[in-house]
C-alpha cells in the first residue's frame, strides 16, 4: 500500500475506536476479588475495578411482620463462578462490577 493509504487507514482506526461497553464477567476469586472478561483476556482486580457495595456486604434489615420486628439478612455476596455484569469506562481502563446476573430460563 501507498503511504497516504496507510495514513488514512491509521487515522480511521484511531477515530473509530470500539469501546468494550457492557460485558459479562466470571468471578475467579473472592479475596482478592478477581473477575475475568472477554474470554479471560482481561482481569479486573483492585487496580482497575470498582464494585457496587451491595455485592460485597450482606444486607441486614429489620422488618415488622404482624407487629413483630424481625431481622432479615439478604445474602448478596459474590461466590467463585458467579456471572456478573461489567461496564467499562469510556477509556476502557476502569471497570465497574454492577451486579450478579443469571441466564433467563
Amino acid at each position: 500500500m501507498s503511504y497516504d493509504i496507510d495514513i488514512a487507514m491509521g487515522l480511521n482506526k484511531r477515530n473509530n475506536i470500539q469501546n468494550i461497553g457492557a460485558v459479562l464477567g466470571n468471578v475467579l476469586s473472592i479475596n482478592p476479588l478477581k473477575v475475568s472478561i472477554l474470554d479471560n483476556e482481561l482481569m479486573i482486580d483492585e487496580d482497575n475495578g470498582y464494585i457496587c457495595s451491595n455485592l460485597i456486604e450482606d444486607i441486614i434489615e429489620t422488618v415488622n411482620i404482624n407487629g413483630v420486628d424481625t431481622t432479615v439478612t439478604f445474602k448478596k455476596t459474590l461466590k467463585v463462578g458467579d456471572i456478573v455484569l461489567v461496564i467499562a469506562d469510556t477509556t476502557d481502563q476502569k471497570y465497574f462490577v454492577i451486579d450478579k446476573v443469571e441466564v433467563m430460563k
